[in-house]
């Protein structure tokens, strides 16, 4: 995503107002303007918003990570816009944003191999580590995060955590996050229920500045563009190769061959680190006949 800096001359020193004001603007625009974000399944506390067309577009037919819905079918992060009529606030949306405001990539440092939002899944008996809220305690969902210490961190500034549980289903974000002594450090924290299309209280911040989730983007756009690459990441790959990215898809990267096809399986993001190269460092299990499986293994793969 893109979004004004205001660290280099977007807004006013202090101006937070300004900036949720932006912030809730765009992610309102990003809706509307998203295409085909899909889910499967409505949970418990999901009719909010009834499963039928509308001007917002239609529900889409679903996708789970980690086993847990990404959200209802029908909240507005899944549902397909291609065939909706433009919202007749749309220019004054996009010139309250600034038509000559300068952009920059709001997504890790922009250094070579630190690119993106990182996330990671855990399980339902992962241990709580205690937050303390540097900014916006007020409007922050309480700790203890079931977030180890050692989770990934954003690069750049805003420095985003963001965590799946599996079995509870719940996603946890923080912004600005460090690590302290047995503890996390962070401006603010945002708990959601990943089965569920309850917002949360009206004008709190969240770890994106507009009250919303940032992970629902990262879900589908992660294993799309993998499967776009596949092609390319696995060229040298003498075996077919066929990726399966746990509660979320299968996807035939690269055809058999006279040895067939070897399968990794794992989570979205393990798939993409040993996809692009990390191989030692990604947790995937490779299956399939013996000779497929030594000859991906023993094959450099990625670009």
């Amino acid at each position: 995503m893109f979004f004004p800096d205001p660290r280099k001359g977007g807004f006013p020193a202090g101006s937070d107002s300004h900036r949720r004001i932006f912030a809730i603007l765009l992610v309102l625009l990003l809706i509307l303007a998203a295409i085909a974000w899909v889910v499967r399944g409505d949970g418990p506390g999901a009719a909010a918003s009834p499963a039928v067309a509308s001007s917002a577009g239609v529900p889409g037919p679903g996708t789970h990570v980690a086993g847990c819905p990404v959200f209802p079918k029908s909240n507005p992060w899944n549902r397909d816009i291609s065939k909706a009529p433009v919202d007749h606030r749309s220019d004054a949306y996009v010139r309250s944003i600034g038509l000559n405001d300068t952009l920059h990539a709001d997504f890790g440092s922009g250094r070579y191999g630190d690119y993106g939002i990182p996330f990671r899944v855990v399980g339902r008996g992962q241990n709580k580590v205690p937050v303390h809220f540097t900014a916006y305690g007020s409007e922050s969902d309480r700790g203890p995060y079931p977030v180890p210490l050692g989770t990934r961190i954003e690069g750049g500034s805003d420095n985003h955590v963001i965590v799946v549980q599996k079995g509870s289903c719940r996603l946890y974000e923080m912004y600005r996050a460090r690590r302290g002594k047995g503890r996390w450090l962070a401006d603010s924290g945002a708990k959601f229920d990943l089965r569920s299309n309850a917002l949360r209280p009206a004008g709190w911040t969240s770890a994106d500045a507009a009250g919303l989730p940032i992970y629902p983007g990262l879900a589908k756009a992660v294993w799309s563009g993998l499967i776009r690459t596949g092609g390319l990441l696995y060229r040298r790959a003498p075996v077919g190769v066929i990726l399966v990215a746990d509660g979320v898809g299968r996807q035939v990267v690269r055809r058999p061959s006279d040895a067939g096809s070897a399968v990794v399986r794992g989570s979205v993001a393990e798939l993409v680190m040993y996809s692009y190269g990390r191989k030692r460092a990604a947790d995937v299990k490779i299956t399939g006949p013996q000779a497929a499986v030594a000859a991906l293994t023993a094959t450099d793969i990625a670009l």
